[in-house]
């Protein structure tokens, strides 16, 4: 009974990637969460957070610093952090040696041991990202992932992801409003493009995809879906490229990480334990028997990135708005106040016709959150 008590407290003290933790590890105190890998030729991100059981204080949060150090004695430090991530520059790292990770804590207090470091490990081998594909259905596009490994690896992954598109405004407004001079910019005069209908916007996956492709022909993953947008979201109106970050893990590793992760959706019992055995490779350097959450795997990162002619799969929505039309001439007095309230120009009805005005967020693209800037890597 005890153990359930210390899971379902750990269920719901973590979200996302924060793994809940065996009180067969843990004991009664507080449990210090390390999450990341060691990615060779690329950059590791680390972060550092904690679980408690019921009657412990969740409102702390451990800080220090992490860093890679390999058999040698040569130490790879942070270079970065922000947003309570350490982030690691591992680009130019030889693939042929042993890493670990090294944790220091600036308050360790009576919760933590002040230093932790994870189990010595040789990068696992590189995988080969085979393709990266589109599946539309009826309601959504499903982008899948094909990935293949060396003979005598473990045939296991994991994988991060992150997508970017192009979207434009519901309207491609003709004029441009000057509030500084209350006039009218007549776009069809100047021979520029409305610089607001087009943009780009980002996202990456928060969770690492995690598969094991044992049982398939030559260690493969294969068609293995990885993420599904929806065919009335923004992100299939035009175009999208998807970018992903494979790895190979150890049987080891993946066991560790799909136990946490069954557990953590719930799967089977809530009143399922996790197994005694099931620890990771995080312990503390002044007493072994202290361990952290986490597994830290080094691994090869295998990358790739595919663009998508979206726009054949869109369904588009009917706008939301409807210009409503401000009386009168182009130099109708109302239209700064039009303005203040949120309305932007659209079109006009004719020569010497009123101008149609209408919510920014229909003209303007960056109220959707992206900018008019393409990233350098896109491709037209």
């Amino acid at each position: 009974m005890k153990k359930t008590i210390y899971i379902l407290a750990a269920l719901l003290a973590v979200s996302s990637c924060i793994y809940p933790f065996s009180p067969d590890v843990m004991g009664t105190g507080e449990g210090l969460v390390v999450e990341g890998d060691v990615l060779i030729g690329d950059i590791s991100v680390f972060s550092l957070s904690s679980v408690s059981p019921l009657n412990g204080d969740a409102t702390s949060r451990p800080n220090g610093t992490v860093w890679v150090e390999d058999e040698f004695g040569n130490k790879y430090k942070s270079y970065s952090e922000k947003n309570k991530k350490v982030y690691v520059d591992l680009t130019d790292a030889p693939a042929d040696r042993m890493y670990r990770i090294h944790v220091l804590l600036s308050n360790p207090g009576e919760k933590w041991d002040p230093e932790y470091v994870s189990g010595w490990r040789y990068p696992q081998p590189e995988p080969v990202i085979s393709s990266i594909d589109l599946e539309p259905t009826e309601s959504e596009l499903n982008l899948t992932l094909s990935l293949q490994s060396p003979e005598g690896s473990s045939g296991c992954y994991r994988w991060d992801y992150e997508l970017d598109w192009e979207y434009n405004a519901d309207y491609q407004a003709s004029f441009l409003y000057d509030p500084d001079y209350d006039r009218l910019i007549d776009l069809s005069m100047t021979g520029q493009p409305n610089p607001y209908y087009i943009c780009y916007s980002h996202s990456y996956s928060t969770e690492s995809g995690l598969a094991i492709a044992k049982t398939l022909q030559g260690q493969g993953l294969y068609g293995h879906e990885f993420h599904r947008v929806s065919r009335w979201s923004p992100i299939a109106s035009r175009r999208m490229a998807a970018l992903v970050k494979a790895r190979i893990i150890s049987e080891d590793c993946y066991e560790y990480l799909n136990t946490l992760q069954e557990t953590s959706d719930y799967t089977g019992s809530l009143f399922t334990t996790i197994p005694s055995g099931m620890q990771g490779n995080i312990r503390s350097v002044s007493d072994s028997t202290h361990m952290a959450v986490g597994f830290i795997e080094v691994s090869h990162v295998a990358e790739k990135r595919r663009f998508f002619d979206v726009a054949p799969y869109y369904y588009r929505k009917t706008p939301a708005e409807t210009p409503a039309v401000l009386e009168y001439d182009k130099a109708h007095p109302d239209m700064k106040s039009w303005y203040n309230i949120g309305y932007r120009p659209v079109d006009d009805l004719g020569e010497g016709g009123a101008v149609r005005w209408i919510k920014s967020r229909c003209v303007d693209c960056r109220e959707l959150g992206g900018v008019t800037t393409p990233p350098e890597y896109w491709v037209k």
